[in-house]
């Protein structure tokens, strides 16, 4: 679809031949004129005549071929010609004169509407208000007449604005930028909105197949990816893209688009994303540059919504890795290795054969975390709850570390409670076997809690799926 034409002239009090107040009343007639030729005018028969330039203009939008005839600022009454005339060529302060078009294949391939007057004249109430408030022309104040042109290839109006009071109604340029951007809001509604809901369902899309992909991928990379993120997080703060530091924001971005490329569906749909806002910057301008910013705009939009899911699945991993490392020494010790310490090695053993006696949850939890906050592994767990407790709010970092402890709690618990059942039966093995089992079953409960973690992240990624898909439903419907 080709841009929205909007092309502006300023008529000054005083102004020249064709910038002064009498150029405005002869592009009035202008505009209702039957014939272009009456343009040519000698200027001094227009004054006496009270219709000077501006006059022809004015006469023309009404008159010429195609024209649909004039409609102005009350919609109850139709203008009179001579009446705008004689008010334009008494006002002490600026005329603006818009010419605004579309191209015919456009305007029917949008339903036709713009093929008829009352949809530009619908438009003109809609974008007027708007335009007077940047100009500083009061609600109420505003006066403009206006003509639908019906000519072939690009139906058209043409439109003089003034405000009552002279010294009301200058347009600067950025007034111009957003006076351009709500005609093109107007008049290519039904456009717009299309690719509006088309864009809106691909976001929501995008994000729900991300979220998957995230949970799917584990190649080494990504998981090389996610751990740097998750060590370049500042200290404290909220866990949300826009107030991660610069060095932080490139981490995402490149981990985003690593999971982009290495999917064929993302891609396709991210790159479905970024041609929706480069056509419809299209409606503005002619300019590649301005297509190829609004694709460059829509991906960066992309990556930040993405970059929250990816930050959170950083911490998560992190996390993970921090209580499996607990674990793991936990195992070691009951195995005897050589990489964990005696005292510890006698701490988990002794626990391990209190806890036959009483296989119970609630004995296997006072275990661990009589084993938590033991001399050895204190330093530990209070670098991982101060960590966790960093990751948001400063006023919810208690309400963090507190879930945080009874996560790993319990993690520890059931790995505490699983190697003792290999102690009940002490008489089928021999001392070593016997720790040699309790390794086993501990590494076993490592591997179940982390399955059990990854089904309970997937259910959620499901229900907040499902809940997309839901509002993206309602919204089509």
């Amino acid at each position: 679809m080709r841009p929205l034409v909007v092309k502006v002239h300023i008529y000054r009090p005083g102004g020249g031949r064709s910038y002064g107040l009498p150029a405005a009343c002869g592009h009035l007639r202008y505009m209702n004129s039957p014939k272009k030729e009456e343009l040519v005018t000698d200027a001094a028969s227009m004054r006496e005549q009270l219709q000077d330039e501006a006059a022809i203009h004015a006469k023309y939008m009404d008159e010429r071929p195609g024209s649909q005839g004039l409609f102005a600022t009350d919609p109850d009454h139709p203008p009179d010609q001579a009446t705008l005339q004689r008010e334009i060529a008494k006002h002490q302060g600026p005329v603006w004169r818009l010419f605004v078009s579309v191209h015919e294949d456009d305007a029917r391939e949008m339903g036709g509407a713009l093929m008829r007057r009352q949809s530009w004249e619908d438009a003109c109430r809609v974008v007027l208000p708007k335009m007077a408030e940047e100009m500083g022309i009061p609600a109420g104040q505003i006066r403009w007449a206006a003509a639908m042109h019906r000519k072939e290839g690009h139906p058209h109006i043409h439109l003089l604005i003034w405000s009552q009071d002279p010294g009301k109604g200058f347009l600067g340029r950025d007034g111009l930028d957003k006076s351009k951007r709500a005609w093109v809001s107007a008049l290519y509604a039904p456009e717009r909105e299309r690719l509006g809901e088309e864009k809106s369902a691909l976001r929501a899309a995008i994000g729900e197949e991300f979220r998957e992909a995230l949970g799917r991928t584990t190649t080494d990379e990504f998981a090389r990816r996610l751990t740097g993120i998750a060590a370049s997080l500042p200290g404290q703060g909220r866990l949300a893209y826009g107030y991660m530091p610069a060095s932080v924001k490139r981490q995402v971005d490149e981990a985003v688009d690593h999971l982009l490329r290495a999917s064929p569906e993302l891609r396709a749909m991210a790159d479905r994303f970024a041609d929706i806002a480069a056509e419809m910057a299209k409606h503005y301008s002619y300019k590649a540059e301005r297509h190829e910013a609004a694709r460059e705009k829509a991906m960066a939009d992309l990556r930040q919504r993405l970059g929250g899911a990816l930050l959170r699945a950083a911490v998560a991993m992190d996390e993970r890795t921090a209580w499996q490392s607990v674990a793991n020494e936990v195992a070691h010790a009951a195995m005897g290795r050589s990489e964990a310490s005696p005292t510890l090695t006698a701490f988990v053993r002794e626990e391990v054969s209190r806890l036959a006696q009483d296989p119970s949850e609630k004995a296997a939890l006072d275990a661990a975390r009589r084993l938590l906050t033991s001399h050895e592994m204190a330093e530990r767990v209070r670098d991982l709850l101060e960590n966790a407790a960093r990751r948001g709010p400063a006023d919810g970092a208690a309400e963090r570390a507190a879930r945080a402890r009874e996560r790993l709690e319990a993690t520890v618990a059931g790995r505490l409670l699983g190697s003792a059942e290999y102690v009940r039966d002490a008489r089928r093995f021999s001392v070593g076997q016997m720790y040699s089992g309790i390794g086993r079953a501990l590494a076993a409960t490592i591997q179940q809690a982390e399955r059990d973690a990854r089904l309970a992240e997937a259910q959620a990624l499901e229900e907040e799926a499902q809940r997309r898909r839901q509002a993206a439903a309602q919204l089509g419907g």
